[in-house]
């Protein structure tokens, strides 16, 4: 089955971002697009969690439009034990934010908390940023030079998507 994975590290100021293509037949998967989405608060605009949930949506939505994924895997935040305070609150809401757009646009979004996906792709929950970055070039080795100065959160993104087509390969789709 020929899969698109486009896959989310989020945060309400920066959420990276990537796209795999693959077939599970063949276990083949390449790395495509990545990046960043940076909203009004790293530009220096508006520090409104609302408008800046919104921008993340509707780049989420162009995406989509663009790159016609099969699959969408977002990290789950709010799901690593953190359950007071501002960042909690607001990440709960992109968390939601993504998975309502995706219903509206007849997606399912995948929703993995940070351990859980780090530890179907290496057994072990936690791993420092180095370690996600090996081992992501050990899957992806083209993803060594592509992404050498990309931010963590496009290097999460690639191992958040990692994790569904492991789990997509697990269950036969």
């Amino acid at each position: 089955m020929k899969v698109r994975i486009l896959s989310f590290d989020p945060g309400t100021a920066s959420t990276g971002y990537s796209l795999l293509d693959g077939h599970t037949g063949t276990k083949f998967l390449q790395l495509s697009q990545w990046g960043m989405i940076r909203t009004k608060k790293v530009a220096g605009g508006s520090s409104e969690v609302r408008e800046r949930i919104d921008a993340i949506g509707n780049e989420f939505r162009e995406m989509v439009s663009e790159y016609k994924p099969t699959h969408v895997a977002v990290e789950d935040f709010t799901e690593q034990g953190k359950f007071v305070g501002k960042t909690y609150k607001e990440m709960a809401w992109l968390t939601e934010h993504f998975r309502m757009v995706g219903r509206e646009l007849g997606l399912e979004v995948a929703v993995y908390e940070n351990g859980y996906w780090k530890k179907v792709l290496t057994g072990a929950m936690r791993l420092n940023k180095t370690q996600v970055q090996h081992y992501i070039s050990t899957r992806l080795p083209q993803a060594r030079e592509l992404l050498e100065k990309q931010p963590s959160h496009v290097w999460d993104s690639v191992g958040i998507g990692l994790c569904r087509f492991d789990l997509l390969l697990k269950t036969g789709g």
